[in-house]
């Protein structure tokens, strides 16, 4: 008997219960999986960017740390052309600031060890005719070497557009921002390179030091003549489509010698990119950003511009209203009547290497009105009590200039490139005169000041050389002198005993010589006073005749007779830098020496200390003046310094002493300065005259003196990576920011 079995299988319905089930369980497992994955992946790319972006600022940290200083890059010096569409989807230039930063690498090596256009190396110890600067060990202390880093962002094909299809962001007016393309992304990458800006050439059989022209343009080549060495701030050196797009080197500000454009431009290039190196990735990571609307992804403008943010900045620290600090202006032995009243001559700031600085003075004020005592010239100024301030700042042809209430004062960068160059009269040339010779109130207000951005350290002294316009006189003797003798007037005056017949000679205002002066005052003496009962007597050691020469009335040498810059009326605030001060006159004592030229000794400007043979003292600003009319019976005393009588004993004897530039003399009587032009030798300098050379400056206690600038001592360098993981995932922005210190800088 066959006993038949009765199978059942799954209906069609079960099946496809079962399969709807599993595709939901598979769902269920599998999508989780797949986006751990690309969590997984963000992850990693995370990391690596981040990973990666520390590697580059310890790498920046440690070229600046190593270096032997880093140049200014603040404005046009550290900016680069970017090519990204605009709102029509044309591609136009855009410049971005602090995208590029030169390093000056230390010297290495023995620098004598080249042999015609090439180096040793020692390693191998024969000539590589490929080595163009010295190798070896660093040389220390930390030197400037004969190469430059550059670190500088760039398309990482400089040659090809700017295309990034990871992103599309959109336009306002509908459509993508970057045209869409199946091709190699082209981003912005942060590069890296070590060049040479100077090479040895062979010409005319002489190895010489020339422009490397394979990286920089030569500008000793160029039309302009007052432009010189490589041009290091081409904000185009790695972009030939923004250079293009922006119609040449003529569009850029500076002629650049045809020679090198536009043919070699690409092979200038290449060059580059054969020494540049990509220090971030090759691919899928950008060094640049639109700004966008997240809601919508579309890219913010300016007009017809996008705004673009650089992810790399090198930018210098920025220090803002820091007051620099005064430095001491009188030391021991330089001991003076009313040194409170003398202001530094130097000023100095937390650190050197600015960039982007702009320096305010905040002046003391004084209000010269006629008064006696704390109303005088010599009072201290009070602390600056708002109003007026003077700014350097950019001028309109891009110099450096000190601005008053009324315009420009002097010309900072004027009067720096003069002194460097070695022109006559660097100081006088770099005034406004026909603005300080206009205005009282820039008169009284003025004060010049040059800063060393290097150092950090702002100069308020020069020298007397410095002032003038007649070119003919060397440079050692554009400096004030008196005469002691002047020529056909007897120096026995100076000895004879008083009587009536000196008496009724000539006004002692007649005279210019030391010695004829001083004799006529010493037997008019007793006249020239208003009340001779409250007169002092003429052999006083303190308050009698004295021999002096007033640094005010003496013209700078020259035909043209230019008047002194401490010309009563001509600047307010003027005065002497202590110990600057140096005097030669005729040697007074008796030997074989006597009436030669000799460096006399400054004793302390002390009244109750007497002035000796081949000694001087000097007023380095000016003194508290007594009261006139109660003391010594002078009716209508004018306090003012700006005021000044040649012809008045009050004026221009008595309150002589008491104004910078007062020099006074041995003053014993019976002991005249030798003024005997026969005495030989006759040189360096002729016997009988008395010269004086000094600094100047326009400083007094109370002036305070601010500047805003970034110190590329301390560089902070700003590294944002944007990195696309894969196209499904939006793009990740890794920023680490870093500070090196300048460690070798040259100071």
């Amino acid at each position: 008997m066959v006993v038949r079995t009765k199978r059942r299988a799954f209906t069609l319905i079960e099946l496809i219960t079962v399969i709807a089930i599993t595709s939901v369980l598979l769902g269920i497992i599998i999508v989780p999986v797949i986006q751990s994955f690309n969590l997984t992946r963000a992850a990693q790319g995370f990391a690596t960017a981040q990973d990666r972006a520390r590697a580059v600022i310890s790498r920046i940290e440690r070229d600046i740390s190593n270096s032997a200083g880093v140049r200014d890059n603040s404005g046009a010096k550290g900016s680069l052309y970017v090519m990204v569409p605009d709102n029509a989807g044309n591609s136009i230039p855009l410049m971005l600031s602090y995208v590029k930063l030169d390093v000056q690498a230390p010297a290495q090596g023995d620098p004598s060890s080249r042999v015609g256009t090439a180096f040793v190396d020692p390693d191998t110890g024969k000539v590589d005719p490929t080595l163009t600067t010295p190798k070896g060990q660093v040389r220390l202390p930390g030197v400037p070497g004969n190469s430059i880093v550059r670190y500088f962002i760039c398309r990482r094909n400089p040659e090809q557009p700017y295309n990034n299809p990871w992103v599309q962001f959109k336009l306002p007016g509908g459509g993508n921002w970057l045209p869409a393309s199946s091709a190699q992304d082209n981003l912005y990458v942060l590069m890296r390179a070590e060049v040479e800006p100077y090479v040895y050439q062979t010409i005319a059989g002489v190895p010489t030091r020339v422009v490397n022209s394979a990286f920089f343009y030569d500008l000793d080549r160029d039309a302009d003549p007052n432009t010189s060495g490589p041009l290091l701030d081409d904000p185009t050196f790695m972009d030939p489509l923004a250079r293009n797009a922006l119609g040449g080197s003529a569009a850029l500000g500076y002629t650049v010698p045809q020679v090198y454009d536009p043919a070699d431009r690409d092979v200038m290039v290449r060059n580059w990119m054969s020494k540049a190196s990509i220090v971030t990735e090759v691919s899928r990571y950008d060094m640049i950003m639109p700004a966008i609307n997240k809601q919508n992804q579309q890219v913010q403008f300016d007009g017809v511009k996008p705004v673009v943010i650089p992810l790399v900045r090198f930018q210098p620290t920025r220090l803002n209203s820091e007051a620099a600090e005064a430095m001491l202006a009188v030391g021991m032995s330089e001991e003076t009547d009313n040194s409170e009243k003398i202001g530094p001559h130097v000023f100095r700031t937390q650190m050197g290497q600015w960039a982007d600085a702009r320096m305010r003075i905040w002046g003391s004020v004084y209000t010269p009105a006629a008064g006696p005592l704390n109303a005088s010239s010599g009072a201290v100024r009070a602390p600056w009590a708002g109003g007026n301030t003077l700014d350097m700042m950019p001028n309109a042809t891009g110099e450096n200039a000190i601005f008053g209430p009324g315009g420009e004062l002097i010309n900072v960068d004027r009067y720096r490139a003069l002194k460097n160059s070695g022109a006559d009269y660097p100081f006088f040339r770099s005034l406004n005169l026909a603005l300080l010779t206009g205005s009282a109130l820039d008169r009284q207000e003025f004060m010049a000041m040059v800063p060393n951005t290097t150092t950090g350290q702002i100069d308020a002294a020069f020298d007397i050389r410095d002032y003038g316009q007649d070119a003919g006189v060397p440079y050692e003797g554009r400096i004030p002198s008196n005469t002691t003798t002047e020529p056909g007037v007897e120096v026995g005056l100076t000895v004879t005993p008083a009587n009536a017949t000196y008496q009724a000679g000539p006004d002692w205002h007649t005279f210019f010589g030391a010695n004829e002066k001083y004799a006529r005052l010493y037997h008019q003496w007793d006249s020239l006073w208003p009340n001779l009962s409250l007169a002092p007597a003429r052999d006083d050691a303190a308050n009698g005749v004295k021999r002096f020469i007033d640094l005010r009335t003496l013209p700078q040498a020259g035909g043209s007779a230019e008047p002194s810059p401490l010309s009563p009326g001509l600047f307010a605030r003027i005065a002497i830098t202590p110990g600057s001060d140096v005097l030669y006159g005729p040697d007074q004592t008796p030997g074989p020496n006597f009436g030669q030229i000799v460096r006399y000794t400054r004793v302390p400007n002390i009244d109750s200390i007497q002035v000796g043979a081949n000694q001087y003292k000097i007023n380095y600003t000016d003194r508290k003046e007594p009261d006139w009319a109660a003391v010594y019976g002078f009716g209508g005393v004018n306090y003012d310094k700006a005021f000044y009588d040649p012809t008045s004993f009050l004026s221009s004897v008595l309150q002589a002493r008491y104004r910078a530039g007062y020099v006074e003399l041995n003053s014993k009587y019976g002991e005249p300065i030798p003024g005997d032009d026969s005495i030989l030798p006759a040189g360096p300098k002729p016997n009988g005259n008395i010269y004086v050379t000094y600094s100047f400056q326009f400083t007094e206690p109370n002036d305070v003196v601010s500047v805003d600038y970034g110190s590329t001592e301390l560089m902070e360098v700003v590294l944002s990576i944007r990195n696309y993981p894969q196209s499904n995932l939006p793009p990740q922005l890794v920023t680490v920011r870093g500070t090196a210190a300048v460690r070798n800088k040259l100071r």
